[in-house]
């Protein structure tokens, strides 16, 4: 793997999740990492709550796959936690995927897939052309402001940019949330027949959008896990909803963090009340863009969508 490697110590979030003593992943310049000393506030906490819900819905799995890997931290929880019998881990990135096989077979317990691979290609995609139908595919896919001119350069492949096959409806692409749509749209063709679809999602938008995107796309929701989550790179990413703001019309939600910490859980499992105990203090992206200029933290929600197709 290329880029700056670093290790860094992730046990404490699988100690309690997962019954795992010692978990510890790489970096390079190209993946998004995660803080040792605040893991209540990463993706990858959220995952693993939706992962153990998931395990309630689907207590035997043959295929897991992981849309937009990056590091391959989903795929050593999900291999934890599902056990499944294969494990298939995608990335946009060429870059990223030496390093989540790395992180994969390194951190491998007593849980051993029968078939482990990693793919390279863009949402489904390369699901779809070897014919893998995963009965859980879980994605944790940008909807990050993207400000650049080169989406493989860093790690902004997990920001948010238009895909160029899919046109999404304006009520979500003005969310920020044409990729999640359009990997929806993919996901209901590449799903396996009973299958379940794992969505990890920024909430910087009313819950409602978020149904109404699943809905339109061919699924139901099933249950949610939602996390109250500090928001990480502030600097850059509050500037960028804040520019989304005047550039589309729309509001993006944050929380001043002190404030919601006690006014709503860390972690819930109904995505509206945990949503309305914090009206009280809810922030525009610019209103929360002043806030953190003035020295205050910042939060959002972030939410782990379990969901089946509509009808099954």
């Amino acid at each position: 793997p290329e880029g700056g490697l670093r290790e860094v110590d992730i046990s404490t979030i699988f100690t309690e999740s997962a019954n795992r003593k010692k978990v510890s992943v790489m970096y390079n310049d190209n993946t998004y990492e995660v803080r040792a000393d605040d893991v209540k506030n990463s993706w990858i906490y959220l995952a693993l709550a939706g992962f153990k819900a998931a395990r309630e819905e689907k207590p035997r799995v043959g295929t897991f796959a992981s849309v937009g890997t990056g590091p391959g931290t989903d795929g050593i929880a999900a291999n934890e936690i599902l056990r499944p019998k294969r494990v298939i881990l995608t990335d946009i990135h060429k870059k990223v995927l030496p390093l989540a096989e790395m992180n994969f077979l390194n951190n491998l317990s007593g849980a051993k897939p029968d078939v482990f691979r990693v793919l390279h290609g863009n949402l489904c995609e390369p699901l779809e052309r070897r014919g893998i139908r995963p009965d859980v595919l879980y994605a944790n896919l940008p909807n990050v402001p993207f400000d650049g001119r080169d989406i493989f350069d860093g790690i902004n492949t997990a920001s948010f940019f238009l895909p160029d096959h899919v046109k999404a409806p304006d009520e979500f692409s003005e969310r920020l949330l044409s990729h999640q749509y359009a990997f929806l749209r993919q996901a209901k063709n590449t799903l396996a027949g009973d299958g379940i679809l794992l969505l990890n999602i920024g909430g910087r938008m009313p819950f409602s959008v978020i149904e109404s995107m699943i809905a339109s796309a061919g699924f139901s929701i099933i249950r949610t896990v939602t996390l109250l989550k500090m928001q990480s790179e502030a600097d850059v990413i509050l500037k960028g909803y804040s520019d989304a703001e005047k550039k589309y019309g729309s509001t993006f939600e944050f929380y001043p963090y002190d404030i919601a910490v006690q006014s709503a859980q860390k972690l819930a499992y109904d995505s509206h009340s945990q949503r309305d105990a914090l009206e009280g203090c809810r922030l525009s992206a610019t209103q929360a863009y002043d806030a953190w200029r003035d020295g205050k933290k910042i939060a959002h929600l972030a939410h782990l969508i379990i969901a089946k197709r509509a009808g099954d």
